[in-house]
């Protein structure tokens, strides 16, 4: 298929991918110059463009910002296969686009591998409607976004315990969506528990189980208090699927109901 543009149903995630779109057609894969109102990442599988100018060959992306000055065509003679990711135009997108290597004056950034994207456009291409279950396609987005975090690291420094921290606190923040555990972010860091256990009593005085569930709550209360969003929608943004576990997970906390709280802080 030449062009597919899919767009996201159900609940408001945390971060919220909006559409996820491929594309072999020229027309289909140029915008601008021009700017638009949300954050999107373009992925080139195949052959070269231009962004704002710049070349962008194979295994390249770049990054849109909200409200940026864009303008990006393929190369006639050798037209790229564009893969793009649009997020909600909202503050955790801008903090997720700052994790990635981009070069600071064109905004490109190199990829480890094309071979889990070109996975993710190929079942999006086999997609029979236009729209995909908010999660699901939450849970793409995320697997492409560690592939290139993956490979970011890969042109940093040899790791420091400041880095070991640094990308344990992001692997927490942007998986919140499902219940990440202790030995899940040990295996994905490359360190043992005991030593991440030590590294975060020195950094937060508390340790990586307590410090995930200190972000699941902060971030609730966050968006009990920013946002429109179910208590339900909520509770699955932070990993708990079932609203009762949540509600008495908070009120242990906070010593209020969700509900409650949004309330009591509302009025004030």
């Amino acid at each position: 298929m030449a062009y597919t543009h899919i767009i996201s149903n159900g609940i408001k995630t945390v971060p919220y991918v909006e559409c996820i779109g491929f594309t072999k057609d020229i027309i289909h894969s140029s915008f601008g110059p021009g700017r638009r109102k949300s954050y999107t990442i373009h992925f080139n599988l195949k052959g070269s463009g231009y962004f704002n100018g710049t070349p962008v060959n194979a295994g390249q992306g770049f990054l849109v910002y909200d409200g940026a000055y864009a303008h990006h065509y393929a190369n006639k003679a050798d037209p790229w296969e564009l893969f793009w990711i649009t997020l909600a135009d909202d503050e955790i997108s801008k903090q997720i686009f700052l994790q990635y290597n981009v070069n600071k004056k064109t905004n490109i950034f190199n990829f480890h591998s094309s071979v889990y994207v070109k996975e993710v456009a190929k079942k999006i291409c086999e997609e029979k409607s236009v729209g995909i279950d908010s999660l699901k396609l939450l849970d793409m987005f995320l697997q492409i976004h560690h592939n290139c975090m993956e490979y970011s690291n890969t042109l940093q420094p040899k790791s420091t315990p400041e880095l070991y921290v640094k990308s344990a606190t992001k692997y927490i923040k942007t998986n919140l969506h499902h219940n990440v555990t202790v030995n899940e972010l040990v295996e994905k860091i490359g360190i043992t528990q005991p030593y991440l256990y030590k590294l975060f009593k020195e950094k937060f005085g508390i340790s990586p189980k307590e410090y995930i569930l200190k972000t699941k709550l902060d971030t609730a209360k966050s968006l009990l208090l920013t946002t429109n969003m179910s208590i339900t929608e909520i509770a699955n943004s932070v990993g708990f699927l079932d609203v009762l576990t949540f509600s008495r997970f908070f009120s242990s906390k906070e010593k209020l109901s969700p509900t409650l709280f949004r309330k009591s802080n509302t009025n004030k």
